[in-house]
């Protein structure tokens, strides 16, 4: 035999590969997570076995996909050397590969926040602004802007704290700087109660024709359809049920302005419509307003008497006219002193008629002309005409002879 220390034996290489699945969700790193069963060693003598212990990995890139190539570095140490099996025996690899990767989409959420505010107008719309949003879910350091500025209000009616959602479809978001959409399930909606639908000013006009005769005061009588309601939506009615009105003078005229008061109970919803959606008006004017004049009538009382001469002459005094028809705490004087009597005979229970001319009617205190239609004439059978006292005297000379006698004869 012969023997001598001549002999090497060298370490046999191995490989290294990964194997199996390693998934994770996108968090904008390349970390992987590695278990041993990930790790494929190539070259073992059959019998013998070694395990990879190393759990880090490193993705070849941090985006989000699948057959993304991993990468791990292997010191001696995380490999662990199986039964009947020598670390030194091998030249051991110092990494592993393998596309066994994937990083799924990041779920993210989408709700509205702040404020959004706007006028009644029967719809359910919604104006946003990219500020009214809020991205969930978010890598650091990454933005999403959502530029979507339609909404729906849950409530077409005024209100406070009423849900808004928006759809959102993926060209309704915007990826910032250092950021891929395609990292992250989209949301496609976002909602929140942030909602305001402030009620709908409307304003009350008076419109059409009022009128009424004087009474001396400004009372005015108003109906349904002399109320004008502006500012209503589109296929929404309120009706103005107040009947009262004030004209702004008590005095006759044409072109008057009437105004009159409402309360919220004075109005009343049509069809598919709510007082609640409305800053409700509460007056309505309108120059609407015409008093005319009140018809007065005149008629002589009394007694009027006089002695027969032959005209038809009559003197009155304001005291024989009874003016009829005046407001109450008014009054008008007849100043007009002529008369016509109907008959200028002798006689009682004779008409008189008088004619008047306005300068013939004085106004009293409080008391305005213009506010009446003023009677031409007045007629009462108020008058006496009496019979006119004669006398009787002898005039010429009568002569005659004496016959003892008294007598006397006369002619005419």
């Amino acid at each position: 035999s012969a023997a001598g220390a001549i002999g090497e034996i060298t370490r046999k290489q191995l490989t290294a590969s990964l194997t199996g699945a390693v998934s994770r969700t996108y968090d904008g790193t390349t970390a992987a997570t590695l278990a041993a069963s990930n790790y494929q060693i190539g070259g073992l003598i059959d019998g013998e076995s070694i395990t990879a212990t190393q759990t880090s990995g490193t993705f070849a890139s941090a985006n989000a996909g699948n057959g993304i190539t991993i990468t791990a570095s292997l010191a001696s140490s995380d490999l662990s050397a199986g039964s009947n099996t020598l670390l030194s025996n091998y030249a051991l690899p110092t990494s592993a590969a393998g596309a066994i990767g994937e990083i799924t989409r990041k779920q993210l959420t989408a709700s509205l926040t702040g404020a959004v505010s706007r006028t009644y107008d029967g719809t359910t719309a919604a104006t946003l602004a990219s500020s009214n949003y809020q991205i969930g879910g978010l890598v650091d350091g990454e933005t999403i802007t959502a530029t979507q500025t339609s909404g729906t209000f849950a409530s077409a009616n005024a209100g406070s704290g009423i849900s808004i959602t928006a759809s959102l479809a993926s060209s309704d978001l915007s990826a910032g700087s250092n950021t891929l959409l395609s990292n992250y399930a989209l949301p496609t909606s976002a909602a929140g109660a942030i909602g305001e639908i402030t009620r709908k000013q409307l304003t009350a006009s008076l419109t059409g024709a009022v009128s009424r005769t004087y009474d001396g005061t400004t009372a005015a009588t108003l109906a349904s359809s002399n109320y004008q309601i502006g500012g209503l939506v589109d296929g929404e009615t309120i009706t103005a049920t107040q009947t009262s009105g004030t004209f702004a003078s008590a005095n006759a005229g044409s072109g008057i302005s009437i105004t009159a008061s409402l309360a919220s109970s004075d109005l009343s919803a049509g069809a598919n419509t709510l007082l609640a959606n409305y800053l409700l008006p509460t007056s309505a004017v309108g120059a609407i307003g015409e008093i005319t004049r009140k018809q007065l009538t005149a008629s002589l009382t009394g007694a009027v008497s006089r002695t027969y001469d032959g005209t038809t002459g009559a003197t009155l005094a304001s005291s024989n006219y009874q003016i009829s028809g005046l407001v109450d705490g008014e009054s008008i004087t007849a100043t007009q002193t002529s008369g016509t009597f109907a008959s200028a005979n002798a006689g009682s229970g004779n008409t008189i008629t008088a004619s008047f001319a306005s300068n013939d009617l004085s106004a009293g205190s409080n008391t305005l002309l213009s506010n009446y239609a003023l009677p031409t004439s007045a007629v009462g059978a108020i008058g006496e005409i009496t019979r006119k006292q004669l006398t009787a005297s002898l005039t010429g000379a009568v002569s005659r002879t004496y016959d003892g006698t008294t007598a006397a004869t006369l002619a005419s």
